[in-house]
């Protein structure tokens, strides 16, 4: 089995009818003979063959092995026509106790796979151990929650009247929001950046984000909008993305 596949080509004489065996690769196949079992001898082998019944003797001119093997095609042919038979009775007397129905079947090939799927996601959660961690720990939550939070960060800093607009149900839940800046003195840049830090800081271990068109200021409103994360899938990308912040030194 350890050597390589090749095509084997027999050419015959039309004359002497001597034939010859050559591989695809221009190697001629060399015959091994077939040897006597006591003395290692080559032996000779007769083949005669009277109706269905096929006689195969081997002799050894060295020793006085000999070996005659018998081969009898109607009644080789005769016992597994029997044994079919009677596979087929213990087929039909043992099918319902041992042999799954078409709907119970597809009920077991689907429960393999899953368990093949689930498996596999097993071997890629331990895989991502420290991600899949992570993930478990983000505190997600609600928008009451959201809502006392932000109000809770930014209120001592001068930061008041937060309004939450309705929210955006699509494949993230997205809530607008407004807020005054009570510190008349801020200026506009100074209380865009202190706002947002506030926020990015107090949504940091939770499943809601800042959005990235950032906040808008104009007249002491600030103005922007929040994403919450929610499946499994995209808080891993979350963990990812602050990890990869975290290591070139960005907030994310």
């Amino acid at each position: 089995m350890d050597e390589p596949l090749r095509v084997l080509f027999f050419f015959e004489c039309p004359k002497c009818k001597k034939r010859r065996g050559v591989y695809n690769d221009g190697t001629n196949r060399v015959s091994k003979p077939q040897l006597c079992p006591k003395c290692k001898h080559e032996v000779k082998v007769d083949l005669k063959k009277k109706g269905n019944v096929i006689t195969w003797t081997t002799t050894c001119s060295f020793c006085d092995y000999k070996e005659v093997d018998v081969d009898d095609v109607d009644k080789r042919d005769a016992e597994w026509k029997k044994e079919e038979e009677r596979d087929k009775l213990l087929l039909k007397k043992y099918r319902d106790e041992f042999c799954y129905t078409e709907e119970v079947g597809k009920e077991a090939v689907w429960g393999f796979d899953r368990m093949l799927a689930l498996v596999e996601e097993w071997k890629e959660r331990d895989k991502h151990k420290e991600e899949y961690d992570a993930v478990a720990k983000i505190k997600k939550l609600t928008i009451v929650e959201l809502e006392k939070l932000l109000n809770d960060t930014i209120n001592p800093k001068g930061y008041v009247r937060l309004e939450l607009s309705k929210p955006d149900f699509g494949k993230h839940l997205i809530v607008g929001f407004t807020v005054q800046d009570a510190n008349t003195s801020r200026q506009e840049h100074d209380s865009q950046h202190g706002f947002k830090r506030l926020v990015q800081g107090a949504l940091e271990g939770s499943n809601w984000r800042l959005m990235s068109e950032g906040v808008t200021y104009r007249l002491g409103y600030l103005q922007g909008r929040l994403k919450a994360y929610e499946a499994e899938e995209d808080l891993l990308k979350l963990v990812s993305k602050r990890k990869n912040s975290k290591v070139e030194g960005v907030r994310p």
